[in-house]
């Protein structure tokens, strides 16, 4: 039995357990969805089971084999990396550039499939090319994703400098550093046949590494959990509108600026004359410019639209915008379906750090 495996295995299993609990809790106690963390880190279970496996035949209970194993196990984690890359994606937009999504997918469906091929001709002199790409194609996979995670919070932080920001920016460097270094001196040298630089242990203090970053990124998500939802995106306004176009609640610095009403109601007319010059009876969902985005959410059935003054639209604050909506409905229900509106009659600022708590008070 391979103890390093094995407990490499339980610890992944057993961590990935526990911090999908904790999503699972914290989405059920606020009903706000942490977008393809939890379902990473479920996702994540199997693969630490499939590690465990790998520490020897009596852990087997599948009968898989020590050449098959490692080819599922690595496909899991295509798929783990990839829901990561979606949620580094859904703090930073609403829908991803496809061009780039659809390279990074097709990089991932290349080791899987090499994977596969490398373990139906095992015996063939051909073996370790496929192998080769198969490792390669997923080290280029996760260093994509890891970087642009990484790049991500290097953003946050440049924003609003935060300690949290810093450590997961620098862990999620050093693991795409390590997996490009698992490229150049292991995957490349053993292709030709050659001791990989720094000796065969190399990989395993590749692995090391990994891990230890992962660790540190676990803990400092776990010591603030309304920190995975934060945004490396500046959010100007709030505002809920009447469809008829008079401002109920606005959160941000806009009246020191301009009327909140005259908002109101200039969205209201550029709302009326979309659905007028398309033929369209749907919503309009979101105004933008070269440096500003306007995300527009419409309750049509009780008469309100919310808006949020953005940088740029991203998959949490139209979530996050869509549980406003929701909470401010479910508040002030009764007022709403009276047949007048006054904004003194609403005060919506606890429910803005509710649906927004990246937000600081």
């Amino acid at each position: 039995m391979d103890l390093g495996l094995f407990f490499v295995g339980i610890g992944l299993t057993i961590g990935f357990a526990l911090i999908a609990l904790v999503f699972i809790i914290q989405e059920r106690r606020t009903g706000r969805k942490i977008y393809f963390l939890k379902e990473a880190t479920l996702l994540g279970i199997p693969a630490g089971i499939a590690n465990i496996m790998l520490a020897g035949p009596e852990f087997d209970i599948f009968n898989l084999g020590s050449i098959l194993i490692p080819r599922v196990t690595l496909t899991i984690w295509v798929f783990v990396f990839g829901l990561f890359g979606l949620f580094f994606i859904g703090t930073r937009h609403e829908s991803p550039d496809w061009k780039i999504a659809s390279a990074v997918v097709t990089i991932g469906i290349v080791s899987i499939l090499c994977g596969f091929i490398g373990w139906a001709v095992y015996d063939s002199t051909n073996v370790v090319i496929v192998d080769f790409i198969w490792h390669a194609s997923f080290g280029l996979f996760a260093a994509l994703i890891f970087g642009y995670g990484s790049k991500v919070y290097f953003d946050a932080n440049r924003r609003l400098p935060e300690i949290r920001s810093l450590v997961l920016a620098i862990a999620l460097m050093i693991v795409t550093v390590a997996y490009i270094l698992g490229i150049v001196v292991y995957d490349v040298p053993i292709l030709f046949s050659e001791i990989p630089i720094g000796g065969e242990n190399i990989a395993i203090v590749l692995d090391f590494v990994r891990i230890s970053m992962m660790i540190s990124i676990a803990i400092t998500l776990g010591s603030d959990f309304e920190y995975v939802y934060r945004l490396p995106i500046n959010i100007y306004d709030i505002q809920v509108n009447s469809t008829a176009g008079m401002n109920l609640y606005h959160y941000g610095e806009m009246d020191r600026r301009r009327d909140p009403n005259l908002f109101a109601g200039a969205l209201s007319a550029i709302s009326l004359i979309v659905q007028e010059v398309s033929d369209s009876e749907a919503p309009l969902t979101r105004v933008i410019s070269e440096d500003r985005s306007i995300m527009v959410t419409t309750r049509e059935e009780h008469g309100i639209v919310a808006t949020a003054i953005v940088e740029r639209s991203s998959l949490f604050l139209k979530r996050s915008l869509e549980v406003f909506a929701d909470m401010f409905i479910e508040k002030y229900g009764t007022v709403l379906e009276s047949s007048g509106y006054s904004s003194s009659e609403y005060d919506a600022s606890l429910l803005v750090y509710i649906a927004f708590p990246y937000l600081k008070m």
